[in-house]
Order: C-alpha cells, then sequence, then structure tokens
C-alpha cells in the first residue's frame, strides 16, 4: 500500500484539541492506533480516477479533519491542520475473479485495512482504496480512524462526495453550504467552559484504547444486486446501513 506522501510537519497551524481527543491520544500512548472504521461505497456507471482524486482533495480544503493530526506535549495534545494534505488513493482491481471471489476478496481488503494501524501524529488520519470489480463497477473504501470519523461524519462525507463527483461528471460546480464550524471551534469553546468529562468508574469494562468503553463492529458486506438502470448511483455500505443517491446523467 501507499506510503502517505512526505509532509512539512512545521507548515500546520496549532489548535486546541477535545478533552475525549486528548484522552484518546495519551491512551495510547501517542502510538499508531487500530480503532478504524471502514466505509465502502459502491459506484455503478461512469467512473474517473482523476476526477474521484479531485473531489478527495476538494474535501480535504473543505474539513479540517482530513488535513489533521495529534501532537503530544508534556502538558496536553495539540491539534495540528495543515493548509493541504495530499489524499492517498491505492487501487486493486478484483476484475478478473468471478463474482463469488470478488466479493470474498473485497470483504478480505476491508477487513484487513481496518486493521491497519493509523499514526495519530502524521496526517492524513484517513486512507482511501479504490477497487475495480468491473469496468464499470468500483467500490471506494475509505478508512477512518474513530477519532475523527463517526456516524454522523459518514452522511456529510457521503453527501459531499456524490454531490462534488456527480457535479464533475457533468461539468457543474455543486453549491455545498460552507461549514459553519470546524471541530476545533468545538473545542475552544468546551475548554473555554471547562467541560471535561468525569472519569470512568474504577473496574470498568473499556477496550485497551478507549477509556470510555466504546465498542464498534466492522459489518464489510457487499450488496450483490447493482441497480442497472441508472447512469450514476451510490450505495455506501457498512455498520451504519446504505442509501442510494440520485441518478445523475454525466
Amino acid at each position: 500500500m501507499t506510503e502517505p506522501n512526505e509532509i512539512d510537519m512545521s507548515a500546520a497551524d496549532i489548535l486546541p484539541t477535545t478533552y475525549l481527543e486528548e484522552e484518546w491520544v495519551r491512551a495510547v500512548n501517542s502510538r499508531a492506533s487500530d480503532h478504524n472504521l471502514p466505509l465502502a461505497i459502491d459506484i455503478t456507471g461512469p467512473y474517473d480516477r482523476g476526477l474521484v482524486v479531485d473531489v478527495l482533495r476538494a474535501l480535504v480544503l473543505r474539513h479540517e479533519t482530513l488535513r489533521m493530526a495529534f501532537r503530544p506535549q508534556r502538558d496536553g495534545v495539540q491539534r495540528a491542520v495543515w493548509p493541504t494534505v495530499e489524499p492517498v488513493l491505492d487501487t486493486v482491481d478484483l476484475s478478473g475473479a468471478d463474482e463469488r471471489e470478488r466479493i470474498r476478496r473485497l470483504n478480505e481488503l476491508i477487513l484487513r485495512e481496518a486493521k491497519r494501524p493509523t499514526d495519530l501524529t502524521r496526517p492524513p488520519l484517513w486512507r482511501a482504496v479504490e477497487v475495480r470489480l468491473a469496468p464499470a463497477h468500483h467500490v471506494l473504501l475509505t478508512i477512518w480512524h474513530h477519532v475523527i470519523f463517526d456516524g454522523w461524519s459518514s452522511r456529510v462525507f457521503f453527501r459531499d462526495l456524490t454531490s462534488l463527483y456527480a457535479g464533475a461528471l457533468r461539468r457543474d460546480q455543486p453549491k455545498l453550504p460552507e461549514p459553519e464550524i470546524h471541530l476545533a471551534d468545538y473545542a475552544a469553546w468546551e475548554r473555554e467552559l471547562n467541560c471535561r468529562m468525569p472519569p470512568q468508574p474504577t473496574g470498568a469494562a473499556c477496550c485497551p484504547e478507549n477509556p470510555r468503553g466504546y465498542r464498534w463492529k466492522t459489518t464489510a458486506a457487499i450488496p450483490r444486486s447493482w441497480p442497472a438502470d441508472l447512469t450514476l448511483s451510490f450505495r455506501r455500505t457498512g455498520s451504519s446501513g446504505s442509501r442510494r443517491s440520485p441518478a445523475t446523467k454525466a
């Protein structure tokens, strides 16, 4: 798999972290963490790798969490946000296998990538893999560290990705609402109010790197039937369910 591009570590803006982020980074001792969430998006119809890269770059500029990492310090943890970060997009071609084998190997890929540790001190804290199943059938797999991504995040990412990609196919720039707040804004507000969470009760069950005891389960099943009458369709798959975008003609 491709390694992240070289990053000028001095180019980042230093911003506050939330208390939970600080707790998480300290809990893993600043080591790489495998608490990742996979999001697989099925794309049937026109697929252009160059457009996908352009869309990912636009998303990186739009959302600070896609170009940030953490800097542990003796007296706390800092959020480092870079002006831009080049997305990592690997390619896996499964088109030579039959359908059953493609699904098996795709599921294995999703689970393997989800278990690959993420370095919380180097951006980005996410990565992407394009999986070719057929000439007009691809899956865009994104892997996110859970410290920057959850169920709400997946809705925003899916909305922005599909809108930008559909607009690129039409050669039309969609008008997405500007983000009214970034996570660093919330972190500053939280620290201003000193809204630190109370400590966990002694003996409370928790996973090794999450002191809050949060559990998650990965489901990597990909639907077997695809819409045949749509020029472009997306399906988001994973533990949070699926949703399909409106059909869009090129």
